[in-house]
């Protein structure tokens, strides 16, 4: 199994070197035909992270993407410190 992982803060900065590490692990294990897809799938949870969880940025967030990949299957897991937040908070209440 190849394990790549990264650290990124919690500013919008971090969404270029994110998609650069995204290239990088989908270089070295040969899928670069699938990267569009991917970067499509990651940048937008990286995006949501920082414009929600740290709410348009905070220079002490972190965020980690780490990659597995083993008998051609790719795991990816996106972590980070932002607080917590209920669901129900999502969608305004109608009156």
């Amino acid at each position: 199994m190849k394990r790549f992982e990264q650290q990124f803060n919690g500013l919008d900065t971090s969404l270029k070197e994110s998609r650069v590490f995204v290239s990088s692990v989908l270089a070295d294990i040969g899928w670069q035909d699938r990267e569009i897809d991917l970067q499509l799938a990651i940048g937008e949870v990286t995006q949501n992270v920082i414009r929600y969880g740290f709410k348009g940025g905070d220079e002490h967030g972190v965020m980690t993407i780490s990659f597995d990949f083993a008998d051609e299957s790719l795991i990816c897991v996106i972590t980070d410190n932002a607080p917590p937040v209920d669901p129900k908070d999502w969608h305004a209440k109608a009156e």
